[in-house]
Protein backbone atom coordinates (compact mmCIF):
# COMPACT_ATOMS: atom_id res chain seq x y z
CA UNK A 1 0.00 0.00 0.00
CA UNK A 2 1.68 3.34 -1.29
CA UNK A 3 1.03 5.97 1.62
CA UNK A 4 0.39 9.56 0.21
CA UNK A 5 2.45 12.89 1.28
CA UNK A 6 -0.45 14.78 2.06
CA UNK A 7 -2.38 14.46 5.07
CA UNK A 8 -6.22 14.99 4.51
CA UNK A 9 -6.69 16.43 8.17
CA UNK A 10 -3.45 18.68 7.38
CA UNK A 11 -4.48 22.21 6.60
CA UNK A 12 -4.42 23.04 2.66
CA UNK A 13 -0.94 24.68 1.65
CA UNK A 14 -2.48 28.26 1.01
CA UNK A 15 -4.14 27.83 4.54
CA UNK A 16 -0.88 28.17 6.09
CA UNK A 17 1.04 29.66 3.92
CA UNK A 18 1.96 33.24 5.57
CA UNK A 19 0.56 35.93 3.04
CA UNK A 20 2.62 38.31 1.77
CA UNK A 21 2.73 41.71 3.40
CA UNK A 22 2.35 43.60 0.90
CA UNK A 23 -0.38 42.05 -1.10
CA UNK A 24 -2.60 42.56 2.39
CA UNK A 25 -1.59 46.33 2.50
CA UNK A 26 -2.58 46.00 -1.26
CA UNK A 27 -5.77 45.14 -0.86
CA UNK A 28 -6.54 47.35 2.55
CA UNK A 29 -5.56 50.49 0.22
CA UNK A 30 -8.36 49.22 -2.70
CA UNK A 31 -11.14 49.01 0.11
CA UNK A 32 -10.26 51.80 1.19
CA UNK A 33 -10.96 53.42 -2.48
CA UNK A 34 -13.77 51.66 -2.85
CA UNK A 35 -15.40 53.18 0.38
CA UNK A 36 -14.42 56.46 -0.34
CA UNK A 37 -15.44 56.52 -4.08
CA UNK A 38 -18.93 54.52 -2.49
CA UNK A 39 -19.52 57.54 -0.09
CA UNK A 40 -18.41 60.15 -2.52
CA UNK A 41 -21.31 58.66 -4.68
CA UNK A 42 -23.78 58.49 -2.06
CA UNK A 43 -23.67 61.94 -0.86
CA UNK A 44 -23.52 63.52 -4.45
CA UNK A 45 -21.20 65.55 -5.99
CA UNK A 46 -23.48 68.91 -6.44
CA UNK A 47 -24.61 70.29 -3.31
CA UNK A 48 -27.62 73.39 -3.79
CA UNK A 49 -26.22 77.16 -3.15
CA UNK A 50 -27.50 77.82 0.57
CA UNK A 51 -26.85 81.30 0.97
CA UNK A 52 -26.89 83.52 -2.49
CA UNK A 53 -23.91 86.64 -1.92
CA UNK A 54 -24.92 90.01 -3.53
CA UNK A 55 -22.47 92.45 -4.57
CA UNK A 56 -21.19 95.13 -2.31
CA UNK A 57 -19.92 98.78 -4.00
CA UNK A 58 -16.80 100.31 -2.92
CA UNK A 59 -18.73 102.93 -1.43
CA UNK A 60 -20.79 100.69 1.08
CA UNK A 61 -17.62 99.20 1.85
CA UNK A 62 -16.14 102.52 2.89
CA UNK A 63 -18.69 103.54 5.15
Amino acid sequence: MKLSRRDPYQTSYRARRPRNPLSMIGLIVLVILLVVLGLSWWNGSEQPVTEIEMPVSAEQLAG
